[in-house]
C-alpha cells in the first residue's frame, strides 16, 4: 500500500487529508476511512477495492474527490463489498467521483464505475461524473439511506439499484446515455428532483420490484417510467398519482416527455 495509508487498529485504515496519486491497484480488507479534502488521483489502471466498508467523511465545503490523474484519462473505479451473512455499514458524506470506467480486474467485470455489494450504505451528497461505465453506480444487495445524490454526464446508465431495500430521496440526473435508475428486484422509495437528457427511460421498474416514486421536473427525455417483470409502482408525476401494477411480462406504463 503506499505510505498514505495508515494502520489506526487492526484491519482499521485512514487516509488523511491530502493530495495523492495512486499508480497501483489498491485492495484493502477491513475498514477505510476518508478524511475531508483529500484528494485521490488515480493511473488508467488503478483501483480501489475494499473487502469491508468505507467511511468517507467529507464536508459541503470540503469534499473528498476521486478522480483520473490525467482529467482526459479514466480509472478503474471503486469496489466496496463484503461475503458476511450480515452486511457491514458504510457511510458516504460528500464525495465527488469522476472519470470512472468499469471495474475489471482479472476474472472481476463489474458494470459499475462505483460498487458496492451485500452492504448496509448511507449517502449524502455523493457527485458522479463523466463515468465511462456501463453503470456510473451499482448497488447490489443493499439497504440505502441515500439523500441528495447527482450523477451527471453518465455514457451509460447512472444508478442500478439491483435486489436493494431503501430509500432514495434526492437523485438529479443530467445528460445520461441510459437509464436513470434502474431497479430491479428491489423495493424503493425515491425521489427523482431533476432528470434532464435522459436519452432512455428516467426510470427502469423490473424484476419484480415495488417501487413508490416521485418524478419532478423532466425535461428533454425519452421516457418518464416503464414497469416490467411483474413489478409494481405507484408514480407521482406533477402532482397526478399513476398506480401501475403488470401481471404479464410486458412493459404496461410508458410515458414519453416532449
Amino acid at each position: 500500500w503506499p505510505d498514505f495509508i495508515i494502520t489506526t487498529k487492526k484491519d482499521k485504515f485512514l487516509i488523511e487529508s491530502g493530495v495523492w496519486d495512486i499508480n497501483k491497484p489498491i485492495v484493502i480488507k477491513g475498514e477505510l476511512k476518508i478524511q475531508e479534502g483529500t484528494i485521490l488521483r488515480f493511473s488508467p489502471n488503478s483501483y480501489l477495492i475494499i473487502n469491508g466498508n468505507l467511511m468517507i467523511n467529507g464536508t459541503k465545503t470540503n469534499p473528498v474527490l476521486m478522480t483520473s490523474y490525467d482529467k482526459d484519462s479514466t480509472w478503474k473505479g471503486l469496489y466496496v463489498y463484503n461475503n458476511s451473512k450480515e452486511k457491514y455499514y458504510s457511510e458516504i458524506n460528500s464525495l465527488k467521483v469522476s472519470n470512472t470506467k468499469n471495474t475489471n480486474v482479472g476474472i472481476l467485470n463489474l458494470t459499475g464505475g462505483v460498487t458496492f455489494y451485500n452492504t448496509k450504505i448511507f449517502i449524502d451528497d455523493l457527485e458522479i461524473t463523466d463515468s465511462q461505465a456501463e453503470d456510473a453506480l451499482n448497488i447490489v444487495n443493499g439497504e440505502l439511506s441515500i439523500g441528495k445524490m447527482n450523477i451527471m454526464r453518465s455514457k451509460s446508465d447512472a444508478f442500478d439499484c439491483d435486489f436493494c431495500e431503501g430509500l432514495i430521496s434526492d437523485l438529479n440526473l443530467e445528460d445520461i446515455g441510459g437509464d436513470g435508475l434502474d431497479i430491479s428486484g428491489s423495493n424503493i422509495n425515491a425521489v427523482i428532483s431533476k432528470a434532464n437528457n435522459v436519452k432512455d427511460k428516467v426510470v427502469s421498474i423490473g424484476e419484480e420490484s415495488i417501487a413508490k416514486l416521485s418524478i419532478n421536473a423532466v425535461m428533454n427525455s425519452y421516457l418518464a417510467a416503464a414497469i416490467k417483470d411483474g413489478s409494481q409502482a405507484e408514480i407521482k408525476l406533477k402532482n397526478t398519482i399513476f398506480q401501475l401494477k403488470n401481471f404479464l411480462d410486458k412493459i404496461s406504463y410508458l410515458m414519453k416527455i416532449f
